[in-house]
């Protein structure tokens, strides 16, 4: 069995915290999508690298949240059910700690601090402007609002693993081998199918998500395949995320893979073990891909068009959507064990800086709606003061390169202060700590 404490999962953790921080300041910066406010600095409409990163990164992100979310759920459940803790008192420690640490900050986030990032890009902030504004925001409020979709949906699938396992009698629910295998290598087409019926009713760019957890249903099912991969790695022994093609990644008693031991058998055979691509090959199998399935677009692509021409891709009964589904799913499977492989290679040990640790993720995660909304805000008016652009923000290279280098000095500065007040308020803010 692995050793429960991961540091590579630690610090894949805190990367895709990172990443979430860096992909919504590029929304302001022309990758698409909602956000209170629209940077000046750049031209508008939507820039068609910003797209691509976005894009790309959507494939993975927050699926692999997902997955490490259900081993670290297959863990704290396997703790809850030891002889010690109890069966049935064991399954409802589980969830009184998932709704503490997983319902309370999605709530207290949905009332108070999401509303915070909108009164922010208030352009007055008399008491009746403010008001109006919170009236709105509340009167709004059908659920999870903002990046806490992923709280109130974790919270969901958690609930839904504890009924399962207090069915078992205590069991963590489990299949065979053969099933997990066939998981592993096929799972992700059954997702691609389930998804693209999915967006023929709520296309990914429409503000619409469904009731309660704010989850946009077109990545429902990716979630959901995740998240389960997750939970059953942990009985499978498997130490990451599976590609289609490869034998496995499993974890021997004397603490060397399987996956080791079966390249140390084929090499002396002369036939090396499949295992997952590098992280390199599979972000350019990726991209490759993604060239071919929105070719219909790249080949006339403009960027003040580049909106209206994706949003075919977003949805319906049309090629374009599924090509897009089929895509976003292949990347998937082929770049989330990449980077998984690549993070258990190399970042197997303890954060180097604290305030990057795995700990203060889930707090930076929970408070970069409004403090990236505060510095975007704060480089607009020390940029173009008073809504004035620079004459050099009009040239030709500002327009091509200018989304690119702001997204990424921008970004630099968000990681950074989300992570520092995320460990301020875990360090010395009496109570956060208990369920953050």
């Amino acid at each position: 069995m692995l050793t429960l404490r991961r540091h590579d999962l630690d610090n894949l953790r805190t990367y895709l915290a990172g990443l979430v921080i860096t992909g919504h300041t590029a929304i302001v910066y022309g990758s698409g999508g909602q956000w209170p406010i629209r940077s000046a600095t750049v031209p508008p409409g939507t820039s068609p690298p910003l797209v691509a990163f976005s894009g790309f990164n959507q494939t993975f992100f927050m699926a692999l949240f997902f997955w490490v979310s259900g081993r670290v759920s297959a863990q704290s459940m396997q703790r809850a059910v030891s002889p010690k803790g109890g069966n049935a008192s064991g399954v409802a420690a589980f969830v009184r700690a998932k709704l503490w640490r997983l319902g309370v900050p999605t709530a207290v986030y949905s009332i108070a601090v999401y509303p915070i990032a909108h009164i922010l890009v208030l352009p007055h902030w008399d008491i009746g402007t403010v008001t109006g504004c919170l009236r709105a925001q509340w009167g709004a409020l059908r659920g999870a609002r903002g990046p806490v979709w992923y709280s109130a949906t974790l919270l969901a699938f958690d609930i839904a693993a504890a009924g399962l396992t207090g069915s078992c009698g205590g069991a963590l629910p489990s299949v065979s081998d053969e099933a997990y295998d066939a998981m592993s290598r096929w799972g992700w087409l059954a997702v691609m199918g389930s998804s693209f019926v999915a967006r023929t009713r709520w296309p990914i760019d429409a503000p619409d998500r469904l009731p309660l957890l704010g989850v946009r249903a077109g990545y429902l099912s990716q979630y959901l395949y995740a998240y389960a991969l997750g939970w059953l790695s942990l009985g499978r022994g498997e130490a990451r995320m599976k590609s289609p093609w490869e034998e496995g990644s499993r974890s021997s008693e004397t603490g060397v893979s399987k996956e080791e031991e079966e390249e140390k058998k084929k090499a002396a055979a002369g036939r090396p073990a499949r295992g997952p691509l590098s992280m390199s090959s599979a972000t350019a199998l990726s991209l490759g891909t993604m060239l071919l399935a929105f070719a219909p677009v790249l080949v006339r692509v403009r960027p003040e068009t580049l909106k209206k021409d994706l949003s075919q891709y977003m949805g319906g009964w049309n090629y374009q959507a599924l090509l897009y589904t089929l895509w976003n799913e292949f990347s998937l499977v082929i770049v989330g064990p990449a980077l998984m492989a690549l993070f258990q290679r190399r970042y197997s040990r303890p954060a180097t800086l604290r305030t990057f640790s795995a700990r203060y993720s889930y707090a930076a995660f929970l408070v970069h709606t409004p403090v990236n909304v505060a510095i975007e805000l704060l480089v607009e008016a020390v940029l173009c003061p008073g809504g004035e652009k620079a004459a050099w923000m009009s040239s030709a290279a500002w327009k091509a390169a200018g989304p690119v280098i702001m997204t990424v000095l921008v970004s630099a500065v968000n990681v950074v202060a989300s992570f520092t007040i995320g460990r301020w308020l875990v360090d010395y803010v009496p109570g956060v700590r208990s369920f953050i």
